[in-house]
């Protein structure tokens, strides 16, 4: 009914549009012993050796949560819990922002967020996520599209006031005190959304 295949792979090409990270995906006719199996969308997963293959280093040299920071599939979740500790300070300060901005890609999650926002993802962001963080100087952690299925089912779905604690709804929620983010934050969507960007209406149809 929800065409569940393609609304998972539309949201993570929109990701991809937009500049992100997000898994790739290709359909396929599956054959078992000349039996016919379905249609089936393979796809990337979003973990560590994902992020190494787009962003460099080893698999080993990276923290991987997924859906929850409980739920650690590689490294640990310190850089994760020093990333939450920064975005639980006054962000209207400029200090803290840019002590934030050192753990977070800000310009590539506002990204993430508008696209989860355009597509009304009710089934998000108390789960169905992926962060990876390469545990070097300077490299900041990035938010994956996953599991994106509960998309586009009605125009009325409005995500925006989403504040889910641990969660990338509570770093965008806290991030709004600081007007430099939203400044940066209506620059991106005039970006995504405007002059032929993956949002606007041609491309996004």
């Amino acid at each position: 009914v929800r065409s569940d295949y393609v609304r998972d792979a539309y949201v993570s090409d929109l990701q991809n549009a937009a500049g992100g990270y997000a898994p790739h995906d290709t359909y396929v006719h599956l054959y078992l012993d000349g039996v016919y199996w379905g249609l089936y969308d393979v796809h990337e997963r979003a973990d560590d050796a994902f992020a190494a293959s787009y962003l460099g280093g080893d698999e080993t040299e990276y923290d991987c949560l997924k859906h929850d920071p409980a739920n650690i599939m590689s490294g640990d979740r310190v850089a994760w819990n020093a990333m939450m500790a920064a975005a639980r300070k006054d962000l209207s300060a400029d200090a803290n922002y840019a002590a934030l901005r050192a753990w977070l890609d800000v310009p590539n999650f506002i990204d993430y967020m508008a696209v989860h926002f355009f597509v009304g993802n009710d089934d998000w962001d108390h789960h169905n996520w992926y962060a990876t963080h390469r545990r070097l100087p300077g490299e900041p952690f990035r938010i994956h599209s996953w599991d994106s299925e509960h998309v586009l089912k009605d125009v009325n779905i409005n995500r925006l006031s989403l504040n889910n604690t641990d969660r990338p709804s509570e770093i965008c929620t806290r991030l709004r005190a600081n007007p430099e983010f939203r400044l940066l934050f209506a620059d991106r969507a005039h970006r995504l959304f405007f002059d032929g960007g993956p949002m606007y209406v041609d491309p996004a149809a």
